[in-house]
């Protein structure tokens, strides 16, 4: 069983009969995915070890973030002229904010994990609630709440997005939960223009979270060769 927020991949091949007999296993790959989500309780004790000198709590992730782009889902044209951003998101928005400016983008789609979408109702970190603000406050973002567990209706917004777009390129960053950046990689291999970027935070002040959330499994074929891409 994965812990909280990752994501266990295990790949098969299949092998193709035909009337002049087996074709190459290489032509059909399968992947199961297990994603387990964490419940958070920010009312416990361990909650409060993991807070600022101001009484806040703090979201998590420390050092350094590095964009990393992963190479087979690297789009066309790495460097276009114009560029729009789409972008999954989860928690740490100030974090997330600071990343995509250094795209400078011509327009921008926020997607929110529908369960624990940030609001005017919810409770919020001061300056969570602010980079909030100021995301929306983008005259040229558009955004969308979509169920931690549906990589299809991500997948298809994103290559809805990719489709309409004007611009040279699109950069998808996956900040959010893994699920959704599963739908980022599906949504590249479909959009030659789309190039999927991931944060690499140096670690975690991790509090304890049991994987007790929703367990969610994903089967994906597709005619590709994974392995050749997988360091094992």
């Amino acid at each position: 069983m994965p812990l909280p927020g990752q994501l266990s991949v295990e790949i098969n091949k299949l092998t193709l009969c035909s009337s002049s007999g087996p074709v190459s296993p290489a032509i059909i790959a399968v992947m199961d995915c297990v994603y387990v989500a964490g419940s958070y309780d920010h009312t416990d004790a361990d909650a409060v070890k993991s807070t600022s000198a101001t009484g806040n709590r703090t979201l998590v992730a420390t050092g350094d973030w590095r964009p990393e782009l992963i190479p087979y889902l690297k789009a066309a044209e790495l460097m276009p002229a114009s560029n729009d951003l789409l972008v999954t998101l989860g928690g740490e928005l100030g974090m997330a904010r600071s990343f995509m400016d250094r795209i400078e983008p011509d327009r921008t789609m926020l997607i929110f994990i529908a369960e624990d979408a940030p609001g005017p109702e919810r409770d919020m970190v001061p300056s969570e609630r602010i980079a909030f603000k100021n995301l929306l406050n983008d005259a040229q973002s558009l955004t969308h709440e979509i169920s931690l567990g549906n990589v299809i209706g991500v997948a298809e917004q994103a290559i809805s997005f990719v489709r309409a777009s004007s611009c040279g390129g699109v950069s998808g960053m996956a900040l959010g939960a893994k699920s959704h950046a599963l739908a980022l990689a599906i949504a590249a291999l479909s959009e030659s223009r789309l190039e999927v970027v991931v944060r690499v935070p140096t670690g975690y002040k991790g509090l304890d979270v049991e994987p007790s959330g929703p367990i969610h499994l994903f089967e994906l074929s597709d005619r590709f060769e994974p392995c050749s891409y997988i360091e094992t």
